[in-house]
C-alpha cells in the first residue's frame, strides 16, 4: 500500500513539474551595460540574480554588455535594467542615480558615462534590432493624419498618411507580439500605400510608423 502511495505521489510530482515547464517562457536579451573590472561584474550579475524568474546572467567587461535568460511570466527587462542601474550601472534604457554611480566613484569601478539617454527608445534593444514586446508611450497623432486598415485582413493593409510627413521619409515596419521586426518599408507620404505581408503567419503583430530619429506612431492588426 505505501509503495503503490509513493509512486502516485511520485506521478503527480513528474505531472506538477510537467505543467510549470509548460507554463515556462524563457526570454533572452542583451544589452549595454557600463562598467570596467570583475567587481562590477559581480555587482551587476547579483543585483540581476536577485530578481524572481531569472535562469543566467552574464555581464562581459569587454563588449561593456549584460546578457541575460530569464522567465518572461516573473519578469522583464524594465525590472533587470531599473535593477542593475539602482546598484550603480548605466543601462541601454535607464541611468543610475547619482547617489548609487558616486559609491563607485574613487575605486576600479568608476566608468566613464558615456550613454546619451537624449533620444532612448525604451523597448526597443539596439544590439538585438528588436521590440521587447509591444510598444508603450509613443506619441500619440490623429488616425486622419496616420492610419491602417483594415485592422483584420489576410495580410494586405492600407497605409494613408497626410502631408505632413512629406520630408521625414517615413518607414513602415511591423513587430511580432515578442518584439521581433518582421516586416519593414519606406512609404510615400503624398499617396495611400498598401503592404503586402501575407507571407507572414497569422497572429497579432504592431504596425509602426517610424523616421530616421523617432517612432512617430504604432497601430495594432491581426492577420487571420
Amino acid at each position: 500500500m505505501k509503495t503503490r502511495i509513493s509512486t502516485i505521489i511520485f506521478l503527480l510530482s513528474l505531472l506538477t513539474a510537467s505543467l510549470v515547464a509548460q507554463d515556462k517562457s524563457s526570454m533572452n536579451i542583451y544589452f549595454p551595460t557600463l562598467g570596467n573590472c570583475v567587481l562590477c561584474k559581480i555587482r551587476i550579475e547579483a543585483a540581476v540574480n536577485r530578481l524572481p524568474g531569472i535562469e543566467n546572467v552574464y555581464w562581459d567587461n569587454v563588449t561593456e554588455s549584460t546578457d541575460v535568460t530569464y522567465d518572461d511570466n516573473v519578469t522583464d527587462a524594465f525590472e533587470i535594467m531599473h535593477a542593475i542601474a539602482a546598484v550603480g550601472h548605466d543601462t541601454e534604457w535607464f541611468p543610475a542615480p547619482d547617489s548609487a554611480y558616486n559609491t563607485l566613484v574613487g575605486t576600479c569601478c568608476e566608468y566613464q558615462r558615456t550613454i546619451d539617454y537624449t533620444n532612448v527608445q525604451i523597448g526597443y534593444l539596439v544590439l538585438m534590432g528588436i521590440w521587447v514586446y509591444p510598444l508603450t508611450d509613443v506619441a500619440a497623432i490623429e488616425s486622419s493624419q496616420f492610419d491602417v486598415y483594415p485592422t483584420v485582413s489576410h495580410g494586405i493593409f492600407n497605409i494613408s498618411l497626410d502631408n505632413n510627413f512629406t520630408n521625414s521619409k517615413p518607414e513602415v515596419s511591423l513587430f511580432s507580439m515578442h518584439g521581433s521586426k518582421v516586416y519593414s518599408s519606406s512609404i510615400n507620404p503624398l499617396s495611400q500605400s498598401n503592404i503586402d505581408v501575407s507571407f507572414l503567419g497569422r497572429g497579432h503583430y504592431v504596425v509602426v510608423l517610424s523616421t530616421e530619429k523617432r517612432i512617430i506612431a504604432q497601430r495594432q492588426v491581426i492577420i487571420n
